[in-house]
């Protein structure tokens, strides 16, 4: 097994990974999910996005990557400018191995590195396993939506900036925008 940077040529390898993190696991996906905006946000115009991926004999069992998307969940105080959003996931046979720690650990890693001056992510209230790892390896609340989704950000240790947070929106079907099991 080996943790490696996510290149153009994850692209369609990603998808799995985006299926996985921003869609209900006991809720069959209509024919259509991955053209809904929460999930295309995470796919259109894949290039050289600062990412990581754990490979095991050529097979990728899990992804975590930054980038812009829309809707901007919270800015930087100082600068104005809206903060990366992570999506992270592994695959069900590669779970209770510490794989999604070591991702996240790898990718905060290379995001201070890169000088981004935070990242956030939205994370179901309901998912204590997620929610936990994200805590630990530096993330902090920052909203709640009244459906149970919470905004979590992240800023390397050197930086003395808030985020602002921006409100989160609904999505389509009935909770927040881009969220997922995340």
């Amino acid at each position: 097994m080996a943790l490696r940077n996510l290149t153009p040529d994850d692209a369609d390898g990603v998808v799995t990974f985006v299926r996985m993190a921003a869609f209900p696991p006991d809720r069959e996906l209509a024919p259509d999910a991955l053209e809904r905006p929460h999930a295309r946000r995470w796919l259109v115009g894949w290039g050289e996005e600062l990412g990581v991926g754990w490979e095991h004999e050529g097979q990728l069992l899990a992804a975590a990557w930054v980038r812009p998307v829309e809707p901007v969940l919270a800015r930087d105080e100082a600068t104005g400018e809206p903060l990366d959003e992570v999506i992270i996931a592994v695959a069900e046979q590669a779970r209770d191995a510490g794989l999604g720690r070591r991702l996240l650990e790898a990718l905060l890693s290379r995001a201070a590195r890169a000088g981004r001056p935070g990242l956030v992510l939205t994370v179901s209230e309901r998912n204590s396993v997620a929610l936990r790892l994200y805590e630990r390896v530096g993330f902090a609340h920052h909203a709640r939506t009244p459906t149970g989704w919470l905004t979590m950000v992240w800023r390397p240790p050197t930086s003395t900036t808030t985020p602002e947070v921006s409100p989160p929106l609904a999505d389509p079907d009935g909770g927040a925008a881009g969220r997922g099991r995340r």
